[in-house]
Formats: C-alpha cells, sequence, structure tokens
C-alpha cells in the first residue's frame, strides 16, 4: 500500500505550502495574470423554503407485489417486435400510397395523351369532312354544268336541225310555189328594157 499525501495546510509539524518548481529545468514566470474579483447573486426565490406537498390521508390497506428478477419485463426485447412491425406497416402503406400517387399521375398524364389524340383525330376527321364536302360540292356543279351543257347543246342540234330542214323544206316550197304561180298565170314575167 502506498502512503496517501497529506492535505495541504496540515496542522501536523507545521507545514506549509511553497510554491517550489520541481521540473529538470529553472523557469522564471514574469507574466502577470490579469485578475478579476466577480460574484453572483442567486435568485430569492431559491433561497425561499419549498411549499409543503399536500399528501392525503391514507385509507384502506397497503398492498405489495413481490416480483422476481426474471419476471421483470424487458421492454427493448418485447417492444422491438412490436415497433419493427408497426414501423413495417407504416413504411408499406407509405410506398403504396407513393406508388398510387404515381400511378395516378401516370394515368393522368395518359388521359391527358389520350384527348390530345383525340381532339387532333376530331380535326383531321373535321378536315377530311370538310375536304369531302367541297369534292362532293364541285362534283355536284360539275355534274349540274355538264347537264345543263348537254341540255343546251341538244337544244342547239335541235334547233340547227329544225332551221335546217325548215330551210330545205321552204327553199323546195318557195321555188314550186314560184313555178306554181307562174303555171297558173299569176306571176308574168317582166320585159327586160333593152
Amino acid at each position: 500500500m502506498r502512503p496517501k499525501t497529506p492535505p495541504l495546510h496540515s496542522d501536523k509539524i507545521g507545514l506549509e505550502d511553497m510554491g517550489i518548481q520541481t521540473e529538470a529545468f529553472l523557469e522564471e514566470i514574469t507574466d502577470e495574470v490579469q485578475e478579476k474579483e466577480m460574484s453572483t447573486q442567486t435568485d430569492q426565490m431559491y433561497d425561499m423554503e419549498l411549499p409543503r406537498i399536500f399528501l392525503p390521508t391514507k385509507q384502506g390497506l397497503d398492498a405489495s407485489t413481490q416480483i422476481m428478477p426474471w419476471e421483470l419485463f424487458k421492454f427493448d426485447s418485447e417492444a422491438k417486435p412490436i415497433v419493427s412491425s408497426v414501423v413495417g406497416k407504416i413504411i408499406e402503406q407509405s410506398l403504396f400510397e407513393t406508388m398510387e400517387e404515381e400511378e395516378l399521375e401516370s394515368l393522368l398524364a395518359q388521359q391527358r395523351q389520350h384527348e390530345e389524340r383525340h381532339r387532333m383525330e376530331l380535326l383531321r376527321l373535321r378536315r377530311l369532312q370538310e375536304r369531302e364536302q367541297k369534292v362532293t360540292e364541285e362534283r355536284t356543279r360539275l355534274i349540274e354544268q355538264q347537264v345543263k351543257e348537254a341540255e343546251e347543246e341538244k337544244d342547239t342540234e335541235t334547233r340547227i336541225g329544225a332551221s335546217l330542214f325548215s330551210a330545205d323544206y321552204l327553199s323546195s316550197l318557195a321555188s314550186n310555189a314560184l313555178e306554181d304561180l307562174k303555171k297558173e298565170g299569176f306571176l308574168v314575167p317582166s320585159k327586160s328594157k333593152s
């Protein structure tokens, strides 16, 4: 056993505490350390007496339970499966919600694309219908124009045929009528003056 160092300012033998350097080299300390006196004042409320706690009088019998060390509830080992199960369920539920949000966003994007395609198809169909209507109107106009031209051509042919027939008929009729008039003596040939 090692002997203990006596405390400073021991009353025995009149020992005094002297500042002696025990290092291998002598060091002269000339730096003055700045010193300042400070004090603290505690709040008055800490010096006050604590109020007495009200304890109701006991009624009835005290009861106690003897718990053996092996019967104690070990919180970490008992709560760990429950906590891990709850955390697992929460993580699983959050993953499901995240996946559901992503799927909903994907469905909305697909719906927007489908609506855009549908709108483009409707525009294309409207253009095709307008083009078809223009072609139909042009075809109808051309057919009406051809029918009108055919009727005019037929009417012209009929007129030409009628005028040719009438001209031919009248020419022979006029010469026959003049000859008949001469034969009957209604027309006298005029004598030429020479």
